[in-house]
């Protein structure tokens, strides 16, 4: 018995997707994160700061958005992930900031 053997035209037409509804997917909203070098240095200073911050604000580091994010940053230290790094330092100074802004208003009600 022999193999059947089809054409490659044949092939074409058959395993052929419709992807035209791809043409109107919109854009992400926020373009991928650019792969960021890692610069100890850079790292420990924007850990410091961050800290200092919180400090500041007079915000609980036990808090759960600040705690994880500070796991987070430990983690991507130890990964020498910049990108991370930034990522968690940012949500942190974020939350700190949130909860300042909340205490004060919570003070002048």
């Amino acid at each position: 018995m022999r193999p059947c053997v089809r054409r490659e035209n044949d092939m074409k037409h058959k395993h052929t997707l419709d992807l035209s509804f791809l043409d109107d997917t919109p854009a992400p909203a926020k373009p991928a994160p650019v792969a960021t070098a890692w610069d100890t240095q850079t790292a420990l200073t924007l850990m410091d700061a961050t800290d200092d911050l919180v400090e500041r604000l007079g915000s609980l580091g036990r808090d759960p958005v600040i705690a994880a994010a500070a796991d987070a940053v430990v983690a991507a230290h130890g990964r020498r992930d910049m990108a991370s790094v930034k990522a968690a330092c940012s949500l942190i100074t974020e939350r700190s900031k949130e909860m300042a802004n909340h205490t004060t208003v919570e003070a002048t009600a």
